[in-house]
């Protein structure tokens, strides 16, 4: 008898698992995965560094701290291609998204 209540015990645990998505993935109700960005945005992150620098070149030479702090973003940006071949991977883009709403928080260039 007590195997038989093990096993009840167990099928009853597994229903009040939540579901997975048809494809495998979280609940469609569970937050983005893209770190605060869309998933355009996330990918995108070489287009976003390039709108953020023009919006730096607009302050004039107000912005060079900013000018700065976009070069370095940049370097890290080429590093981490050069690390893996060629390409970022997905905790680098969340970096450098960090990195960029951070630098556009500090100067206010949103």
């Amino acid at each position: 008898m007590k195997p038989l209540l093990v096993i009840a015990i167990l099928s009853a645990s597994l229903v009040s698992v939540p579901a997975l998505a048809q494809d495998g993935g979280p609940d469609p109700g569970a937050p983005s995965a893209y770190a605060g960005a869309s998933k355009d945005a996330f990918y995108s992150v070489e287009q976003r560094m390039d709108a953020v620098e023009q919006r730096i070149r607009s302050m004039g030479r107000g912005g060079a701290q900013a000018m700065a702090a976009m070069r370095s973003i940049r370097a890290f940006a080429a590093q981490q291609k050069a690390r893996h071949n060629g390409e970022l991977r997905d905790w680098d883009r969340e970096a450098i998204n960090l990195r960029l709403d951070q630098l556009t928080g500090r100067y206010h260039l949103a």
